[in-house]
């Protein structure tokens, strides 16, 4: 809907319509998979609900590319370890099967969120911060690694100010995306109140009696 309608809001338009499960992402997925939609539009059968295996295809692709970054990281952080990240990722039946046969969008906020651990790792602390803004942009589930991001940049720099000026990079880098929708309830409520995100904080350990 988003490249056929012309880039419109699409939680607008699919809250509208009662379907308020459809995409329960920030922008940065919605610009990711968009992208390559919009590139293969041309051939691609057209319709909202249209689905073929080309558009199955072209969905993948993305997944793909997230997949292979993943595994370059980890070729960068354990550069001795070639046979065995080949054999327990990059052959893992798992990672095929949430990718490439059901289809979940994971890889891609991982993607994102490694390689700006991959930056921070290398002092290349504004590169990585903003990465990891970017990732926050692309699924909310990552801010649970804000507090531990902060603590690592503290042992590594040692300075208040410099983890102040971190977290605004991240933070400012997050907002750039989101804030052009956060004026739109049903953006909100799909994103942040979506039943998925309620099921983070739905664990409950009994005390005492009612």
């Amino acid at each position: 809907y988003y490249v056929e309608s012309g880039f419109h809001n699409p939680w607008n338009y699919f809250a509208s319509i009662g379907q308020f499960r459809n995409f329960p992402y920030p922008p940065v997925m919605l610009y990711i998979m968009a992208f390559f939609r919009f590139i293969f539009s041309p051939v691609l059968t057209h319709g909202t609900f249209t689905v073929t295996c080309m558009h199955y295809f072209v969905m993948r692709l993305p997944l793909l590319l997230c997949d292979v970054m993943v595994c370059l990281i980890l070729l960068q952080w354990f550069p001795g370890r070639l046979k065995r990240i080949l054999l327990y990722y990059w052959c893992s039946p798992f990672v095929i099967y949430i990718c490439y046969w059901h289809g979940q969008l994971d890889i891609i906020p991982t993607s994102l969120f490694l390689l700006a651990l991959y930056f921070i790792g290398k002092e290349k602390y504004t590169e990585g911060m903003l990465l990891y803004g970017v990732s926050l942009a692309s699924k909310s589930h990552l801010w649970i690694a804000f507090p531990f991001i902060l603590a690592y940049l503290y042992e590594r720099r040692k300075s208040a100010f410099l983890i102040i000026r971190d977290s605004v990079i991240s933070i400012g880098s997050y907002l750039f995306f989101v804030m052009p929708y956060m004026k739109d309830p049903n953006f909100v409520s799909m994103v942040y109140f979506s039943s998925e995100q309620k099921r983070f904080l739905s664990l409950a350990i009994p005390m005492g009696f009612d």
